[in-house]
């Protein structure tokens, strides 16, 4: 073959894809997405997170080319940089899968609320199932989360259950953001138990909170507390006109995004 002749060292089977280099990548994006999951390699019980490690260690002990593992390494780095949401892009990709194969195939397998859209959302590690409902409006799902709650008659089961209508992803983002961004009416006022009242003498509309179980922050903050709140993604994503924005600021919303300093605690 020509090309050995000019690359002498690469052995053929290595040639078209670079599987070795491909696999080491894989492995080092599924340490990276099971930090914690126990492998057993070579008798050997190590720790996700550290099975990239081991590969790259176990090679040098026993004297074996390393050249793939660390090349491998490197472009899953890579990758997962390319790939991942970041704040300080408004949670969007360097590298966007094509549309197309959004829509076919979704960005995302798993169980989880059946909702009726191709565009589903990616959700990041520490997601759970209302992050997801609460992102393509999933009404039905959100409410029947919220019976649950409701039907709980203990004061300690009810915090406990309540605790996912909070929870943050890997970025601090808890349903509420995502119902923000996508402008989600409906969701945002299940989660901050509002009642929608109409004004007599302006005939208006007006949302009002209740004392309710969930105890959802209005002006909860992604990013350790430093990134955006709701309002400030429905002003973003939605407009300062949207009925969401104008729900948020009834109910106590503040505007606030990273590098702004401010307390996020309700009144």
């Amino acid at each position: 073959m020509e090309i050995l002749r000019v690359f002498p060292d690469v052995h053929p089977v290595l040639l078209p894809i670079f599987t070795r280099t491909l696999l080491y990548a894989v492995i080092l994006l599924e340490s990276r997405r099971h930090p914690n999951r126990q492998h057993n390699i070579n008798f050997f019980p190590v720790p996700g997170k550290f099975v990239p490690l081991f590969h790259v260690g176990f090679g040098l002990i026993m004297n074996y080319r390393i050249n793939e593992t660390i090349h491998g390494i490197l472009v899953g780095y890579m990758f997962e940089f390319l790939v991942t949401r970041h704040e300080w892009l408004g949670r969007r990709r360097i590298v966007q899968a094509p549309h197309l194969l959004v829509q076919s195939l979704g960005e995302e397998v798993g169980s989880g609320p059946e909702v009726n859209n191709p565009n589903r959302p990616y959700l990041e590690p520490g997601a759970n199932h209302l992050h997801r409902a609460a992102a393509v409006g999933d009404m039905q799902f959100v409410a029947s989360q919220i019976e649950q709650v409701e039907a709980l008659t203990s004061t300690g089961a009810i915090a406990m259950e309540a605790r996912k209508f909070r929870q943050p992803d890997r970025n601090g983002w808890q349903p509420i953001h995502e119902a923000a961004r996508s402008g989600q009416l409906d969701v945002l006022c299940l989660l901050l138990e509002v009642d929608v009242v109409t004004r007599e003498d302006t005939a208006e509309v007006a949302y009002r909170r209740r004392a309710g179980m969930l105890q959802v922050n209005v002006n909860a903050r992604t990013n350790d507390n430093r990134g955006y709140t709701p309002l400030r993604l429905v002003e973003e994503h939605q407009g300062i006109d949207s009925e969401c924005c104008e729900l948020l600021c009834q109910v106590g919303g503040v505007s606030l995004g990273p590098g702004d300093n401010d307390r996020n605690d309700e009144d």
